[in-house]
């Protein structure tokens, strides 16, 4: 779920899955730049991302946890603390900076720590192989894709996840939407898992991915 999409699905070319099915997951970065765009922002590709970690604060953790009981929250909050609270340097491929993605390809050509046979195929190649993740692989279209969110959901609302559909469909083989009404980006209740985890039952019995039939 969430971000993980955006490193899912480039994975296709690879390892060819049965099928996607996720739950507030996050598309290629290709269709984040096209949702942006269609929101009115066109800043995506030069956004400097590239020498960023984002660091989970509490203003981060709060952003998820707006309904989630004071007591509980400050508990859960407690517990965070003692993980890991970066967030990586995924911002670059997963939504398709391409400024940064330039610049982090031109930083590893010039260092002294690169392996010789990453510039065998020459500069240009290099480039475009740290571009290529962004991009929706074509082994995608013999590929169903379940794309499910929550009516409430923070991070990757109903309009977002519309706007992947609308560009990442003609790349599948089938690609399909399903909404929860009043549930939220993360399943903070076993109710919640299960319910998810049911609906996701129903699509996998009705034969959604089995697309021989």
């Amino acid at each position: 779920m969430s971000t993980g999409g955006a490193f899912l699905y480039p994975l296709a070319k690879n390892v060819k899955p049965d099928g996607y099915l996720g739950w507030g997951t996050s598309s290629t970065g290709l269709a984040y730049v096209y949702r942006k765009a269609k929101q009115g922002d066109f800043n995506t590709p030069y956004t400097k991302s590239a020498l960023r970690v984002r660091e989970r604060g509490l203003d981060d953790f709060d952003y998820y946890t707006r309904d989630v009981p004071a007591d509980v929250k400050e508990k859960w909050w407690q517990g965070a603390l003692k993980d890991p609270r970066f967030k990586s340097i995924e911002d670059a491929p997963m939504q398709f900076n391409s400024g940064a993605l330039t610049e982090i390809a031109t930083r590893l050509w010039m260092a002294d720590f690169l392996p010789a046979e990453y510039k065998k195929a020459g500069f240009a190649k290099f480039i475009q192989d740290i571009m290529e993740p962004s991009f929706p692989p074509k082994e995608l279209k013999s590929v169903a894709i379940l794309d499910m969110n929550g009516t409430l959901d923070e991070a990757i609302p109903p309009k977002t996840v519309d706007a992947h559909r609308e560009i990442m469909e003609p790349y599948a083989a089938k690609y399909r939407v399903a909404r929860i009404q009043d549930f939220h980006h993360y399943l903070f209740t076993q109710d919640s898992i299960k319910v998810v985890g049911s609906v996701w039952l129903k699509f996998i019995d009705s034969g959604y991915f089995d697309l021989k039939k």
